[in-house]
């Protein structure tokens, strides 16, 4: 360790961040073998020594030790212990702990241990101190039920009361209060000040933040809680000082609201999508996104949302980390501007895990068929804009593209794209202008301009031999949609005309997307196409076809083909030629 570093600050980040990746389970044996009396007056000085650093002694905070910050770590595991939490003094003194580790020059409190020890412990005091303002029962009474898993669905519960652009609606952290609360007594939390340092600290440090997160995901942690503070912070100083304020915070609220998401545990997901989804003006838009990103940052990033989608695609309760298929367009958004060429390598595994998780959503029918299908087409629209990061990268390294095409392959994203087209409704007008064609047909125009960006990226030969054994697929979607333009089900509302022509437009479509990725004699399969309508792989390759043997005018893949429709063709022969068809044997 550098000698001009103080040695209460502890460890620096690579040496420390092992020891935590299981400290949850550590934290919880220990406890259950430790007097609590003992225990609690322990907890007391510790909480008494950090939060003196609020008063702003400069030198209270030189007797604060990592042991110190370990020992309150344990509290959160106990009822008896975790009220506690609800600290707001040791909010602060942490905040200042933060805020004295500098790495490289500048504050970087993730740069050592005491840093980190000191944000985990605001995590999850802002938990604690949420559950006791807002009163929960559980909470106040001690319950064994009371735990830091209570505060996921409060910050749900809040974010709902105080979005929709209710600035003023901050009565839980104590700013200010809405009409529903304006005689209550809500102690303040932390304060304004405060909270900015820490939104910068955390902003400024985003780099390590997130790689500190993703390493230690385990430990019991609420940064929904986080989030929601900074959430009603950016709201409130919109309210206080306008527009101008509140949209250069729109930048780091954005960061740390997706870094917080893409490491937070599936419970609490619903409060990050109520915050996000209330107050969508608050988000700034893609074009202010597009700033220098750090190459190592990129990467880190690209890891942690390949893992995130990997969890959710495990079907397992056992890993804490998942993604709701309606939040992947709006990750993806997020992400699109901060995939670099330095991270390209990584971009692959990436796409496979997100399309994985797309056909899951399908598969199980995670929501109705039009979320579903908004979902993907939104998803294949930045998927597209990752894409285009790489233009022109071909001739200098064909590793990475080639890579991302593949993964694309191996995940099926055409079958994806064509299950996801045979999902939709018919359109009740064909009129390129009505609300319910523009709707419906996003997954068409995202699918399209989405296989004509691959065509653009890599070489035609490369990407025709890359999809050639899903072409089958092209023949398989191609005639279910003609199927579905012939068939009437029972209480049909949609007329057999505007069946078919919604289909033929799906055809249509469809013959464009394949078009792009290979030739019309590719899809044929260069020896015709099997005559078997439920064949399973019709493209025949040139020199194997089964012919009829008095006809030769349709053809077959395989005998078994040929037996199965055998009976039909007769029909068809004893129409045209009775007398073929008498001889056939």
């Amino acid at each position: 360790m550098n000698n001009l570093v103080p040695s209460y600050w502890g460890r620096p980040l690579e040496h420390y961040l092992s020891d935590y990746m299981l400290w949850g389970a550590v934290t919880v044996d220990s406890l259950m073998s430790s007097d609590n009396l003992t225990m609690i007056d322990e907890f007391r000085d510790n909480i008494d020594r950090v939060s003196a650093i609020a008063s702003g002694d400069p030198d209270m905070s030189n007797q604060v030790s990592v042991s110190t910050l370990r020992s309150l770590h344990r509290m959160p595991y106990k009822p008896e212990t975790y009220v506690h939490m609800a600290n707001p003094p040791l909010i602060s003194g942490c905040i200042k702990l933060m805020a004295s580790i500098r790495g490289s020059g500048k504050p970087s409190p993730f740069s050592y241990e005491l840093g980190y020890l000191s944000f985990r412990l605001v995590e999850i005091c802002l938990g604690a101190c949420l559950l006791d303002n807002h009163r929960v029962l559980a909470f106040k009474t001690r319950s064994p039920l009371c735990k830091p898993n209570l505060v996921p669905p409060v910050v749900e519960e809040l974010s709902t009361h105080a979005g929709g652009g209710r600035e003023s609606y901050n009565c839980v952290l104590g700013w200010s209060f809405c009409p529903d609360h304006a005689t209550a007594d809500y102690p303040l939390i932390i304060s304004l000040s405060d909270t900015r340092l820490l939104m910068e600290l955390l902003y400024s440090d985003r780099k390590l933040f997130l790689e500190a997160m993703r390493a230690t995901h385990a430990i019991a942690g609420n940064l929904s809680a986080l989030v929601f503070l900074f959430w009603r912070y950016v709201n409130y100083q919109r309210l206080l000082q306008g527009q101008l304020l509140s949209k250069k915070l729109r930048i780091p609220m954005l960061e740390i609201f997706y870094r917080c998401w893409v490491v937070s545990s599936t419970d609490q997901h619903a409060a990050f999508s109520h915050m996000y989804l209330c107050d969508k003006d608050q988000w700034p838009p893609w074009n202010e996104l597009l700033h220098k990103v750090d190459p190592e940052d990129s990467r880190e990033l690209v890891r942690a949302f390949t893992g995130h989608f990997v969890a959710a695609n495990k079907f397992t309760f056992s890993d804490p980390i998942t993604v709701s298929v309606l939040d992947i367009p709006n990750a993806l958004y997020f992400l699109a501007y901060r995939i670099v060429p330095e991270s390209e390598d990584l971009v692959g595994a990436f796409v496979e895990t997100m399309i994985q998780r797309l056909w899951c959503a399908i598969a199980d029918r995670e929501e109705s068929n039009e979320l579903l299908i908004d979902s993907i087409s939104t998803s294949l629209v930045w998927l597209r804009t990752i894409l285009q990061q790489f233009h022109n990268t071909w001739e200098t390294n064909t590793m990475p593209l080639s890579n991302i095409v593949l993964a694309m392959v191996n995940s099926e994203l055409l079958p994806l794209v064509g299950r996801a087209m045979l999902l939709l409704e018919p359109f009740q007008s064909l009129d390129r202008q009505t609300p319910d064609l523009v709707k419906r047909s996003k997954i068409m125009a995202a699918s399209r301009l989405l296989f004509e960006g691959i065509s653009q990226v890599v070489p035609r030969d490369f990407l025709e031999m890359a999809f050639l054994h899903t072409l089958p697929v092209y023949w398989q979607v191609s005639r279910q949609m003609e199927f579905m333009s012939l068939v009437v089900f029972p209480e049909d509302i949609y007329p057999r005309r505007v069946r078919r022509g919604f289909y033929t437009v799906c055809v249509e479509i469809w013959n464009a997307l394949c078009h792009s990725i290979a030739d019309s004699q590719s899809r044929q399969g260069q020896g015709g196409v099997c005559a078997n309508p439920r064949c399973p792989s019709p493209g025949i390759p040139e020199g194997t076809a089964y012919a009829c043997s008095r006809c030769s005018g349709i053809y077959y893949c395989t005998p078994r083909c040929q037996a199965i429709t055998i009976r039909s063709h007769r029909v068809v022969l004893s129409i045209s030629d009775p007398k073929t068809a008498m001889s056939e044997p």
